[in-house]
């Protein structure tokens, strides 16, 4: 084995070119695992999800809504970092933000964050004793904004 290779898979001679690129596990001679990922597009929107889609209205009950920078296809952009805002609309509030990049200094609690590799967070809570619904909205410029709903109990 070559000294620094010896437990890596290294590619020095792949030439780069837009498609798909699907990996098939075997074992003990039969296919056990496969995976695929396909090149994207220029980012062009916000996808959001949510964890969970309801919540109580006790003021501490939280919603996870994870932000993904996509393409056309609605494929995430990993290799885009762009500034997104948040803003609550109805009986929610947002508690923090987050991006997963550990050089972040913004704090927790600020309502704009920069995408880390094509994804941010953002958690929220209901206001306590507000029940219906509430919408949580993400806009980047240049992008398509989206939002979510969240329904309180």
């Amino acid at each position: 084995m070559t000294a620094g290779k010896d437990f890596r898979l290294v590619w020095d001679d792949v030439i780069y070119t837009p498609g798909t690129l699907k990996v098939i596990c075997y074992k003990n001679g039969k296919q056990w695992a496969t995976d695929e990922v396909k090149t994207t597009e220029e980012a062009a929107k916000l996808s959001l999800s949510v964890d969970r889609s309801v919540i109580l209205a006790d003021g501490s009950d939280l919603a996870f809504v994870t932000v993904q920078v996509s393409d056309k296809e609605g494929l995430i952009v990993p290799r885009t970092n762009p500034l997104i805002k948040f803003s609550v609309l109805g009986a929610g509030e947002i508690v923090a933000t987050d991006n997963g990049d550990a050089t972040s200094f913004v704090p927790f609690q600020s309502h704009e964050r920069q995408a880390f590799n094509g994804l941010v967070l953002v958690i929220v809570k209901a206001k306590k004793g507000q029940k219906g619904s509430f919408t949580v909205k993400a806009e980047s410029e240049g992008l398509t904004s989206g939002q979510v709903a969240v329904k309180v109990e």
